[in-house]
């Protein structure tokens, strides 16, 4: 069975975005935390913080909020984000 189908789904880790921002080449550290709620469609929401970076993205620090749902019969989905990154620049 999908995990939505049990009720509530926790999940947290660890990510790393490599890439540009605003022109800026590097990385930044995130730190994920969110949870799955429902069967069929699901809520979903999230938070990722930004604990640091790399490159020209050094000091990064921030935050960005998920809010949305996940449909696992179709596959569809509909998310909002939301939040702020300051650059040490």
């Amino acid at each position: 069975p999908h995990a939505a189908e049990s009720g509530t789904f926790f999940s947290t880790g660890d990510i790393v975005f490599t890439g540009r921002m605003h022109g800026l080449r590097g990385t930044l550290d995130i730190r994920e935390s969110a949870t799955l709620d429902g069967a069929g469609r699901a809520d979903v929401v999230a938070l990722y913080t930004v604990i640091g970076g790399s490159g020209e993205l050094a000091g990064a620090r921030g935050s960005i909020r998920l809010s949305g749902w996940f449909d696992f019969d179709t596959g569809n989905a509909a998310t909002r984000y939301e939040g702020e990154i300051c650059l040490a620049q």
